[in-house]
């Protein structure tokens, strides 16, 4: 590996660092790996900046938190509803099937912001907020996007 060589390391490896900043203070910017919080996120071109939860504090509807799934597995989805035992159901901007039962305890960190390209985008923005409140009110939107994507990935990928 040259010194220019850039290694990508797995959140399970850098968590507990990651976590120690954040007790800290500190934010913490990382890469996206993946294709369910497309549009808004594309896998491995952005990144989210993540900053501890605040103590008690349940999220909100639209927060985009990295939680621990019971299996082991680290997940940066967007919370769309919170259930009256404060648990939360997740979901990816690039999905239709809704996650629940993720539980207060798993969540790590939220995203204060995001990196798209070299633009950065604050989740207190307006332009994010109305993103976000049409992703969310507007189911049609979603599984047209999500139709669209998948059949454009379709006929872009097949082999020839």
């Amino acid at each position: 590996m040259s010194s220019s060589a850039v290694r990508i390391s797995p959140l399970s490896e850098i968590s507990p660092f990651m976590l120690e900043c954040m007790k800290d203070g500190l934010a913490v910017t990382i890469a996206v790996n993946g294709r369910s919080m497309t549009p808004l996120l594309r896998d491995k071109r952005d990144a989210a900046v993540l900053q501890k939860p605040l103590e008690d504090a349940p999220l909100n509807v639209g927060d985009v938190p990295l939680y621990l799934r019971d299996s082991g597995q680290y997940v940066l989805h967007r919370v769309v509803s919170v259930q009256p035992d404060g648990c939360y159901t997740m979901m990816g901007d690039n999905q239709t099937v809704r996650e629940p039962g993720i539980r207060h305890d798993q969540i790590l960190a939220v995203a204060a912001a995001f990196y798209r390209g070299k633009k950065i985008i604050s989740a207190d923005s307006s332009g994010y907020k109305r993103y976000v409140w049409m992703w969310l009110h507007c189911p049609p939107c979603r599984y047209l996007w999500v139709f669209a994507s998948r059949i454009i990935g379709k006929i872009k990928f097949r082999p020839e």
